[in-house]
Formats: C-alpha cells, structure tokens, sequence
C-alpha cells in the first residue's frame, strides 16, 4: 500500500485506538511512513466506550512530538463529533491543509 499511495501522491491518515501504547504505536507508524516518504495528512484517536470521560494525553503528546494534526474520534452512541486536540468541535466541511501542516 506504501508504493501505491507514494505513486499516487496520496497523504496518509493514520488511525490508532486512544489507549495505552497509543503513542509509542502511531509515532512509530508516523516515523515508517516518513522513512517511506509519505506525507501524513493527520492522526485519528479512536476513543472506545472504555475511555469516554478519561483524560488521556495521548493526542497532545503525539501532536508536539509526531509534528502532525491529531484528532479524537469520541465514541459516542449518536451522531459522533471529530475533535481536533484542544479546540471545539470540527467544521464538517473539507478544511485544506497547509504545507506546515496545519488546518
């Protein structure tokens, strides 16, 4: 899949479960696909039923030291809303992202 997304010059989207080992998990994957020279649109936290109302850091961390957007994916039982770290809800609309990285 690496080949094709690079010949395609696809950005990548890394998804991850927001537990333990989260970030030592999607930094490596974040480091594999720069090794690969692919670019990374963003990382996805996928917060299970478990986790909902706890306070892990993972997404701040992997965000400072992965240099890349990070969301969290809050399980809900509704309609979920995708949560940029630390700021409100996201826009449903498409956002273009900067060549910094930024939305």
């Amino acid at each position: 899949m690496a080949d094709l997304e690079k010949n395609l010059e696809m950005q990548v989207v890394i998804v991850a479960a927001d537990r333990l080992g989260a970030i030592n998990h999607t930094l490596l994957a974040i480091e594999a696909a720069r090794n690969r020279s692919l670019k990374i649109a963003a990382v996805v936290l996928n917060q299970g039923e478990h986790r909902a109302g706890r306070g892990l850091e993972n997404a701040h961390t992997i965000s400072v030291y992965g240099r890349v957007p990070t969301f969290g994916f809050p399980h809900a039982r509704g309609r979920p809303q995708l949560l940029e770290h630390g700021k409100k809800p996201l826009d449903r609309r498409a956002q273009t992202m900067t060549e910094d990285g930024e939305f």
